[in-house]
């Protein structure tokens, strides 16, 4: 994963949101300060599946949850939502071509 991503700094915006950082603008710049060189709209997509995840969290038994990134099940890093979607929305065009 390359320090494009914010995916790449997963471990520390994750401790960070935890410990209650949620505004975009200074995630971003703690982040740059640790080396990101992704855009603030990169980093904005992840935190709204966060912010989605907190608000579909409900009564006092839940913790707010972080969603996890779908990842490729052979490497490990994490795919991008769009190639997920992608992926799952087309399967036969996905998986390789089985002959007969």
């Amino acid at each position: 994963m390359k320090k494009t991503s914010p995916w790449y700094f997963e471990e520390f915006l994750s401790q960070s949101w935890k410990d209650g950082i949620r505004t975009g603008s200074v995630l971003l710049r703690l982040i740059r300060e640790r080396g990101y060189e992704g855009s603030a709209t990169h980093l904005q997509r992840l935190l709204a599946g966060w912010r989605r995840a907190v608000k579909q969290a409900k009564g006092p038994a839940l913790k707010r949850q972080i969603l996890e990134p779908v990842r490729d099940p052979e490497t490990g890093h994490a795919i991008s939502p769009v190639i997920a979607t992608l992926c799952a929305s087309n399967p036969a065009e996905s998986s390789p071509r089985i002959r007969s």
